[in-house]
């Protein structure tokens, strides 16, 4: 193959640098192939290049990045645009509505909302006192008022849909959904499916805490078969790139988050030469775009 420019389009006030996203390590076995990388800091400055890949840490990416994206000959995740739970996330509830089982209440952002706390526009006096308020209401144990969740861990669980407080509800920054737990060996699971182009790979991830993180895992079962229905999400849903979390409930799945900004994986999910083949198979799905 021919050498190739690979632009990266990051938000002009990102939050995170560039190494601490999965994408600086994807884009170190490029350059090793021989490809030159190029970091985009905002849409000022049009760069030749002969893949852009759109990686702009929010929820909702700006139409200027997108519009911006559009003068490129190949573009990654170009498409999309609004991962937001609440336009894709199944067994979303309102109240009365007729559900017995549990509930969970999530950030209707991508992780907890954190990313857009991270902005710039983030540190203006107005919202950082804002941001106080949030943590004292927090201290308190008066999330009921204004809710504030520093990670997916703090999202509650309730057991059914009467113990939800009412203003959860209407706030425009939450969601409440059934909760579906995948269970074994009385360990909770969640599945992860990354892709790339044409390469993927599922794993999935056990631990003991009803919301399975990364950072609290006991263990991880490699290679799994993704499920078909996941897989075609994927493509209803236009992700070139990205991470889908899963559950399986009585053989159905059901997809509880997407991420198209991949943070920097955790060792602990495999060793060092089992973690390094894994990747190196990802990155290279890239090139199925210059088939």
């Amino acid at each position: 193959m021919d050498k190739k420019r690979i632009a990266i389009l990051m938000h002009e006030d990102a939050g995170l640098k560039p190494t601490e996203y999965l994408i600086s390590i994807l884009a170190n076995y490029w350059q090793e192939d021989g490809h030159e990388i190029i970091y985009l800091w905002g849409t000022d400055q049009f760069v030749h290049a002969d893949l852009l890949f759109v990686h702009v840490d929010l929820s909702v990416v700006p139409n200027l990045y997108l519009q911006f994206a559009n003068q490129y000959p190949i573009v990654v995740n170009g498409k999309v645009r609004d991962i937001r739970k609440s336009k894709y996330s199944q067994g979303l509830l309102h109240q009365g509505d007729n559900w017995e089982g549990s509930v969970i209440v999530k950030s209707n952002e991508n992780y907890a909302g954190r990313p857009e706390r991270k902005r710039k526009r983030y540190n203006s006096i107005k919202d950082n006192i804002r941001h106080e308020i949030d943590r004292f209401v927090k201290r308190l144990n008066l999330s009921w008022i204004k809710p504030f969740f520093d990670t997916p861990l703090d999202y509650p669980i309730y057991d059914n849909l009467k113990e939800v407080p009412r203003p959860y509800f209407y706030h425009p920054q939450l969601v409440v959904q059934k909760f579906f737990p995948e269970k074994e060996d009385n360990l909770y699971c969640v599945r992860m499916m990354f892709f790339l182009g044409d390469h993927l790979n599922c794993i999935r991830l056990k631990g003991n805490h009803p919301i399975v993180n990364s950072m609290h895992i006991l263990d991880v079962e490699p290679n799994i078969e993704p499920h078909p229905q996941i897989v075609s999400m994927r493509k209803r849903l236009k992700f070139d790139y990205g991470k889908f979390d899963y559950v399986v409930v009585d053989g159905q799945p059901i997809l509880l988050d997407t991420n198209k900004t991949i943070g920097r994986p955790v060792k602990k999910l495999a060793s060092d030469s089992e973690m390094d083949s894994h990747l190196k198979h990802y990155a290279n799905g890239l090139y199925s775009y210059f088939e």
